[in-house]
């Protein structure tokens, strides 16, 4: 509960004392009957020894004070204040209605008559928020005598009175007169002036003036009509009492119904809302479908491509194995050559044939090299190690999550430079290598793009593009499944044969299933199961220390790249052994 303001009890004029104590009771019974917004118009009120104090159920946040002027310059706010008034005014009316039938004058010192008056004349004005007005049921000494001397009619009775009648002239006279007493301040002619004008609308004639002298005909037609407004009042009254109850359930009603309307209200803004999540989805499915479609048309460029340059592979492969075959013959005559001529004796009679000697042995050190050269250890053959299941691998992990939109020092988003490196050490790599991909994004379980040849090297640059967050429909709901990622690239390469695995991530497991496994006992299970797989850990993030271990446990190392030459020169680096692996 908000705490207004605090007014001193002596600076409240002094008729409303007792209207102000009675106000807490009055807006407790027709607040059951406002709408929440409409019942914030009016300040809670309560008391001590010294003060009022004024409370309300908005929040303090950016309210201040504003005075009438104000209000009424601001046409929104002011048409808030209008609406919610005329609610208020609505409720209050049967309380009124009620007082008239007994004689009680418009604004006679009560609380009823003080909550109409503080919301057709405040004083004092507060906004919240810029758009919830609040009054505090309140006036000043001064402000009030102002108000009635502005405004005299304030201290006419609005129930219908008689001057025959002693039952109306009786209560209504006397308390017009009491409340004019009580607010004129001495010395003040406009409000004697008031009081003095007052009178004959209530059935007196006005102090210090003579008595009109008698007319021979209107006093009794003037007579005639008092008597017909005295029965008139009278029947009035009747059908009020007889209809109060029917008033206020009639209230009542209109009370319930501004509630099922704001109900309705609401429930028209939610139903807006789904509507509008429903064209936003319908959107995107276009946009899914326009996306389906261009990529089917890339897919066929990419199989065009791809049996083109397998075309061209196959050529250039035979063309190498041909120069190879003919190496290989040039080698095995040389050998043949160089273990011909030691065999061959010297002639013992011959005697002069001793100087050749050192020719001979000037030959054998000369191919001496040559055959040394051969015997050193070389590459083993390409169709060797394919034909026997010996080609290492390389596998691919690639953090496509939604941290990956973030940014490196240098500018670049962590999944560009990430997709640049990648690219750059796949044009390195051996064309007899092949390339497993896996793309960390979505739970449970990574994505599994495949194996890729030497020949499909641009499908493999094309299924690197896809492992990108902002493929998704909600890129920043895109998760990270780490732990999937390190099992299948565990999976995916046989026991036997050497591989090489390039991890390259920002975070840490956030999949319900596996984020809470610890990767260093996950990395030596794989280990175990794996010995020649080494795994190298590429971290382009600070938020992922755990997964140090993962390079330590399994033979591998760890990068730590600043910027986006640096993320490229970490995986050339890890992708060294395999740029070139037979011949």
């Amino acid at each position: 509960m908000w705490r207004i303001s605090a007014l001193p009890r002596q600076s409240l004029a002094a008729q409303w004392l007792a209207a102000v104590t009675e106000l807490p009771q009055l807006l407790s019974q027709l607040r059951p009957y406002l709408r929440p917004s409409t019942n914030t118009l009016v300040a809670n009120v309560s008391s001590d020894a010294s003060y009022l104090l004024f409370e309300s159920p908005l929040s303090a946040e950016g309210s201040k004070t504003i005075t009438w002027s104000q209000l009424q310059a601001d046409p929104v706010l002011y048409a808030t204040w209008q609406q919610r008034q005329r609610e208020f005014l609505q409720v209050l009316e049967p309380h009124l209605k009620t007082m008239q039938l007994k004689g009680v004058t418009q604004y006679s010192p009560n609380a009823a008559c003080l909550l109409k008056l503080v919301l057709t004349h405040p004083q004092h004005l507060y906004v919240v928020n810029g758009k919830d007005p609040v009054v505090l049921p309140f006036y000043d000494q001064a402000f009030y005598q102002k108000l009635l001397h502005e405004q005299p009619q304030l201290l006419t009775p609005t129930a219908p009175a008689s001057s025959a009648s002693a039952a109306s002239a009786g209560p209504a006279g006397p308390a017009a007169a009491g409340l004019a007493a009580n607010t004129a301040a001495p010395g003040s002619n406009a409000t004697a002036a008031t009081a003095a004008n007052a009178a004959p609308a209530m059935g007196g004639a006005p102090l210090g003036t003579a008595a009109a002298p008698a007319r021979p005909v209107w006093p009794w037609v003037l007579l005639g009509l008092l008597l017909l407004l005295g029965l008139f009042g009278l029947f009035w009254w009747l059908w009020q009492h007889m209809n109060a109850e029917k008033a206020q359930a009639a209230a009542a009603e209109l009370a319930q119904s501004l509630v099922a309307e704001e109900q309705l209200l609401d429930q028209n803004l939610a139903l807006q809302r789904d509507v509008a999540e429903r064209i936003a989805l319908a959107q995107d499915l276009r946009l899914l479908d326009a996306n389906r479609a261009l990529l089917q048309e890339v897919e066929a460029k990419l199989k065009d491509a791809e049996r083109l340059s397998l075309e061209q592979a196959l050529s250039a492969d035979t063309a190498t194995l041909k120069q190879n075959l003919l190496m290989q013959d040039l080698v095995q005559a040389l050998l043949a050559a160089a273990e011909a001529k030691p065999a061959v004796p010297a002639a013992p009679a011959a005697k002069p044939a001793a100087p050749a000697a050192p020719a001979a042995t000037a030959d054998k050190g000369a191919s001496a090299p040559a055959a040394s050269a051969v015997k050193t250890k070389r590459l083993p053959k390409c169709e060797v190690i394919v034909k026997e299941g010996k080609v290492p691998q390389l596998v691919m992990a690639i953090d496509g999550s939604g941290s990956m939109l973030n940014v490196l020092p240098d500018g670049k988003i962590r999944m560009a430079a990430a997709q640049e490196a990648a690219n750059a050490l796949i044009s390195r790599v051996d064309r007899n290598v092949p390339i497993h991909l896996l793309g960390i994004q979505g739970c449970p379980l990574a994505r599994d793009y495949g194996v890729f040849s030497g020949a499909q090297r641009q499908r493999l640059n094309a299924a690197i593009a896809q492992i990108n967050p902002l493929v998704a429909v909600s890129p920043l709901r895109v998760l990270t499944p780490l732990v999937s990622a390190m099992r299948g690239m565990a999976g995916s390469v046989p026991a036997n044969t050497d591989a090489v695995g390039i991890l390259i991530s920002d975070g840490v497991d956030t999949c319900s299933n596996t984020r809470n496994l610890d990767l260093c006992a996950v990395a030596r299970e794989i280990h175990a199961q794996k010995p020649k797989l080494k795994i190298h850990v590429v971290l382009v993030g600070d938020d992922a220390p755990e997964a140090k271990c993962v390079a330590a446990i399994t033979g591998g190392r760890v990068f730590h790249p600043g910027n986006t030459s640096e993320l490229v020169s970490a995986l050339k680096t890890a992708g060294q052994t395999l740029e070139r692996v037979c011949e």
